[in-house]
């Protein structure tokens, strides 16, 4: 469960020396009457980095292929494996290749992310990420069960 959403299903299944069907079963077992991925989620797609840095996902992409910045493909490599980038990789990127990304373009909600990354300061704590897909995933849950109590409220009074 600590790996899940870090790791893929092979690496996780590497480090606890199971097979990927073994870590896939456990994981199906321990979901029952939750909903439990094992798709990762840690790091920014090449979009979201695009939208913080005011590029386009090109940018991001020959950054990739020039070898300068490192990107993981997490998944079985399929049509939706998405490309992750996490901080680390692009605080080592900009501290190799500064010029590649001018700050002063940069519009305010991407110098609080660049800032939170650069100073190791998590964002969504206490900038208010826009692209915090966690906390809005939250919010959305909590109205959700909000809205199912009021219904079953109005259930009960009829």
């Amino acid at each position: 469960m600590d790996f899940l959403g870090s790791k893929n299903l092979r690496e996780i299944a590497k480090r606890l020396k199971r097979t990927v069907a073994a870590v896939r079963m456990r994981l199906g077992q321990l979901a029952e009457g939750r909903r439990l991925s094992a798709r990762v989620t840690d790091g920014h797609t090449k979009s979201e980095l695009a939208q913080y840095l005011g590029c386009s996902r090109r940018t991001i992409q020959r950054w990739i292929d020039e070898g300068l910045l490192k990107g993981r493909y997490e998944g079985k490599n399929r049509a939706d494996d998405t490309l992750r980038i996490t901080d680390d990789d692009f605080r080592v990127f900009w501290k190799k290749h500064p010029w590649e990304v001018p700050i002063y373009r940069l519009d305010h909600d991407g110098l609080l992310w660049f800032c939170s990354i650069m100073f190791d300061v998590p964002p969504g704590d206490y900038f208010g990420d826009p692209l915090d897909r966690h906390n809005r995933r939250l919010e959305r849950k909590q109205k959700t069960l909000a809205a199912a109590e009021d219904l079953c409220m109005e259930s009960e009074e009829a």
